[in-house]
């Protein structure tokens, strides 16, 4: 899986940086630098196939209540 491609200890590095914007109540910040490290370890390891690639997802945050 996407999992098994990443170096080891990504998420760690993620969730300490999250919960540490969190803490400081920089919410939208948080996720916007924790997705946005994701976007890029994922882009490394799979790249674009084509520059005409298209999303298959908006690219806005959904919050159910």
């Amino acid at each position: 899986g996407i999992s098994e491609t990443l170096p080891d200890g990504f998420l760690n590095e993620i969730v300490q940086n999250f919960t540490a914007t969190l803490k400081k109540g920089n919410w939208s910040l948080a996720f916007e630098h924790a997705l946005g490290r994701c976007g890029e370890l994922l882009a490394e390891k799979f790249p674009r196939s084509t520059p005409k690639d298209s999303n298959e997802l908006a690219n806005f945050l959904r919050i159910k209540e």
